[in-house]
Formats: structure tokens, C-alpha cells, sequence
């Protein structure tokens, strides 16, 4: 936005882009979560305590600065009756408009009752105008009608250049000479069918997996579980299991020694994925499962690598002896025209109908 002529301003945690040049302001002030080992319980107070305080002094901000556009990184749900009441008010009084990246609009996962979490859905909701997302939305989503609906492609991530070699880097991982690692990144979900994954080495001795990444809730497996069933199946020497957030700097070394990066989701998983826009970056093919959708279509439609069918076993090995067979030349030009994060923001900008509008306002400028 800043390179359309908009004067942007950043709430971010302290520990996000560490020592990277940003030419705007940012204020590195909501809160994240605590470093170390602290106990469960405390952990989850302090999330949820954060979680609420954050938006809360979003509302703030936003009542302060009085901003023409609020935009979220992404759409959130959870625990939004005890703080949506704050950002309404905030926007409100600001006369501000609020967009917000939703890139799941079928919120099917819930905490708590069914009560709460519809309430919770709708309160998410209530203080949004501009939608984006990343294809059509399905009725069954529940999104209200009179939120403005905008498609816009995911953005390219900006990943680092790998730190060390390639040969140092399979050592690092302890792939052995001649396999082929395929990587899967981020959090674990059990959507993501990681499972599966570990099941089909056993059938693809030529394939070696990377697991990076932490759970992201405790309704999910945790990595344990994962190590245990590599070792339950024999292929505990044809996988590494990274159990921890991968800071930026480290990232590239990740999508480096990857051939292949996977990303096997359920049926359940209608939206795109971040992961395949580092892949893009890296320019590494990607096998791709998932309810037919924007990953499956952009796969696909640019030749990014291989499509399955969801949540099968067969599938997944099929998949991943087929990509190791062939040679890869994905459209990653054409992918990264469409994909850009030119083409995001332009259509941000005339959903808003701030195009040409002075969006440098001074006390944006001082904030």
C-alpha cells in the first residue's frame, strides 16, 4: 500500500520482521506470547488475556489515529463477544472502514458450544465492510450479506535466502544421499493429513519428509504423536521432525533443501494456503490436496505440481510417486503475475473507493 501512495501504519508484536527496514511507521505493541517454557495454565491465560487486550486497544488506536481504512491481517472469531464491542466502537467513532483478510470463510472449526461459537462468528463479523477473500464464498459460510465481498490472490511471501549450502543443510536435517525431501510447513493441523504423509514412505522409498512447525491448538496431534508412528511403521530414519516456530531468518533454509513441499489437505480445507506462496518463492513444486478450491485451482491452472485427491492414503502415494518421476517446470512467472500483491491491494483500493484519495493524512504520518 505503501507504494501506491498510502501511509500505512503497522500494529505488529515486538518480535515480528526483527531488524528489518520498514519505510513506515510501526508500533510494535500488541502483545504476543511469552518466551520460554512457562506452564500451561499461565500460557493460556496469557492468551486469552492478550487476545482480548489487543483488540481492545485496536479500538483505541483506531478512535486516535482515525485511519480511512483498517485493514486485518486475517478474519478472527474466537472470544470476539467479550472484545468486538471495542473495535465497533472505535471504527465508529473514527468513521473509519474496516477490511479484513478472511482466508477461511467457512468456519467450521469450534471451541466451546454451538451457541457460542455462531454468536462468536457473528460478532466476528460485525464490525467488517470489505471482505477479502480468495475465491467466491459459499452460502453455507454464513457470511452476512451485507459485507462487500472482494477475490483477490493471496500475495507472494518475501522468503530469505538459505543462511548455509545445500549439502550442510541435508546433513543438518539427516537426509540421507539420494532421497528426496518433501516438506511440510507450519502448523500442525490435523487437516493437513501429516499422517497419511508418514504412512505412504513406507510404499515411497525414495522420499524423505521434513516436518516444521508446532501445533496450533491442543485439539490438534501434537509432533509426538507423529514420531511415534514413523517409528510405529519403520520409517522414523526417512523423516525429521523440526518441533518449533521457525523464525523468518531460518525459513529459507526450510523451502532450500526441499524438492517437493506438501500440501495434503482434508476435504474439510476450502481456502489457500500461505505455504504454497513460500513455495512459490522458492520456486518448489508442491503436492497439493484439498476441496476443490483457490490451492487446488491455482496448482493446476500454473502447473505448480501435482493435485490429489483428499484424504486417501492411495492418493497421497500415488501423488508422490508420480511427482518424483517427472520433471518439474511450474509457471512460476505467470503465477507470481497473477498472485501478486499489486493485484491484492488495486483491488483493495476500488472495493474501498480510496483509489486516488489522499490516504497521507498527518497524523498518520506522526503517528
Amino acid at each position: 500500500m505503501h507504494a501506491k501512495g498510502a501511509w500505512p501504519v503497522l500494529f505488529c508484536t515486538p518480535r515480528y520482521l526483527p531488524g528489518r527496514k520498514i519505510s513506515f511507521p510501526v508500533r510494535r505493541q500488541v502483545y504476543g506470547m511469552p518466551k520460554g517454557n512457562v506452564p500451561k495454565l499461565l500460557r493460556r491465560l496469557w492468551q486469552v488475556s492478550a487476545l482480548i487486550l489487543n483488540f481492545v486497544r485496536l479500538g483505541w488506536w483506531v478512535w486516535r489515529l482515525r485511519p480511512k481504512l483498517l485493514l486485518m491481517d486475517d478474519y478472527r472469531e474466537y472470544l470476539a463477544p467479550c472484545w468486538a464491542w471495542a473495535l465497533r466502537l472505535g471504527l465508529r467513532k473514527a468513521g473509519t472502514l474496516c477490511a479484513a483478510n478472511v482466508h477461511d470463510p467457512v468456519r467450521d472449526f469450534k471451541i466451546g458450544p454451538d451457541w457460542w461459537h455462531d454468536w462468536s462468528v457473528k460478532q466476528g463479523y460485525s464490525f467488517i465492510s470489505i471482505a477479502l477473500t480468495h475465491e467466491p464464498v459459499p452460502e453455507y459460510a454464513n457470511m452476512p450479506k451485507r459485507i462487500l465481498r472482494v477475490v483477490v490472490p493471496h500475495g507472494i511471501y518475501d522468503l530469505p535466502a538459505p543462511t548455509v549450502g545445500l549439502r550442510d543443510l541435508r546433513g543438518r536435517f539427516g537426509v540421507p544421499e539420494g532421497l528426496k525431501v518433501f516438506l511440510a510447513f507450519g502448523f500442525l493441523r490435523d487437516n493437513k493429513n501429516l499422517d497419511l504423509l508418514i504412512r505412504a514412505l513406507a510404499e515411497v522409498p525414495g522420499a524423505f519428509l521434513l516436518i516444521a512447525g508446532r501445533a496450533q491448538s491442543q485439539a490438534n496431534r501434537p509432533m509426538a504423536f507423529y514420531r511415534e508412528l514413523a517409528q510405529k511403521l519403520g520409517v522414523e530414519g526417512r523423516c525429521h521432525f523440526h518441533d518449533a516456530f521457525v523464525p523468518e531468518a531460518d525459513t529459507g533454509n526450510f523451502f532450500a533443501v526441499a524438492d517437493f513441499v506438501a500440501l495434503t489437505y482434508s476435504a474439510t480445507f476450502h481456502s489457500q494456503s500461505g505455504v504454497i506462496n513460500l513455495a512459490a518463492a522458492a520456486r518448489v513444486p508442491v503436492l497439493a490436496s484439498a476441496a476443490p478450491g483457490p490451492l487446488t485451482d491455482v496448482v493446476t491452472k500454473f502447473d505448480l505440481g501435482l493435485v490429489v485427491a483428499p484424504d486417501s492414503l492411495d492418493e497421497v502415494v500415488r501423488g508422490m510417486k508420480a511427482i518424483l518421476a517427472r520433471k518439474w517446470t511450474p509457471g512460476w512467472d505467470d503465477y507470481r503475475a497473477f498472485a501478486g500483491w499489486e493485484a491484492n491491494v488495486d483491488a483493495l483500493l476500488r472495493a474501498a473507493k480510496l483509489e486516488g484519495a489522499d490516504l497521507t493524512a498527518e497524523n498518520a504520518k506522526s503517528a
